[in-house]
Order: C-alpha cells, then sequence, then structure tokens
C-alpha cells in the first residue's frame, strides 16, 4: 500500500496590501508514491483543491476584520 504522512502548516502577517499568507506542506511517502509522484501532475492533481483552500481562507479572514 501507499503511505504518505503530511504535515500542513499555515502562517499569516499583516501587510499593507492585506494578509501575507505562508502554506507549507511537508511529509514523508513510500517508495512506491515517490514512483507514482514522478509520473503524476501534482499539481494539477490537488491545485484546485489549494486554490479553493485559499479563497476559504481568504473569506474568513476577511469576515474577521
Amino acid at each position: 500500500p501507499v503511505q504518505m504522512t503530511q504535515k500542513s502548516e499555515f502562517s499569516m502577517q499583516p501587510s499593507a496590501n492585506g494578509t501575507l499568507v505562508a502554506w507549507s506542506v511537508t511529509g514523508t511517502n513510500s517508495f512506491i508514491g515517490r514512483v507514482v509522484c514522478l509520473f503524476m501532475n501534482m499539481d494539477k492533481m490537488v491545485g484546485e483543491n489549494f486554490e479553493k483552500g485559499l479563497a476559504n481562507l481568504k473569506t474568513k479572514i476577511e469576515a474577521a476584520k
């Protein structure tokens, strides 16, 4: 089985133009998982989810002001 663990971290800092958001993902992947990632476009697979997440975060930050 392909096993992978991930840890996501967010940091937010006020800036002159709004809020600066840094989003990082780190983790481990099995050998087979790494091989699969060589042949898959991960940005294409998860990019839409990241965009939705950032849009949702933007909405929440703006509502908190």
